[in-house]
C-alpha cells in the first residue's frame, strides 16, 4: 500500500540527534492529504518499476526518487489533485 505522499522540501539533509549517539538524516517534506492506495494495480504503470515480477525491490532503501509521471499516477491512485 502506498499510505502516506508527499514532496521533499528542497532543504538539505540534516542531522538530528536523538540521543544516545543515534544521530540520523532527515529531510524535510511537504504531505498532502491522501487515501492509502494499493500498489498492485499500479505495479506495470511505474516505470521506477524496473522488474514487475520483483516489484518491492526499488522500496528496499525507504525513501527513493521518482519520476513527475510515476508521482501523478501515484497520487491519482490516493485520491491527490495535483495543480501542476
Amino acid at each position: 500500500m502506498f499510505t502516506a505522499i508527499g514532496r521533499v522540501k528542497d532543504a538539505e539533509p540534516y542531522t538530528v540527534d536523538m540521543g544516545g549517539g543515534f544521530a540520523p538524516m532527515r529531510r524535510d517534506v511537504e504531505f498532502l492529504d491522501a487515501h492509502p492506495a494499493s500498489v498492485r494495480p499500479l505495479i506495470e504503470q511505474l516505470a521506477f518499476m524496473k522488474d514487475k515480477r520483483n516489484w518491492a525491490y526499488p522500496f528496499r532503501f525507504g525513501v527513493l526518487s521518482i519520476s513527475v509521471d510515476d508521482f501523478r499516477l501515484i497520487a491519482g491512485a490516493m485520491g491527490v489533485s495535483l495543480l501542476q
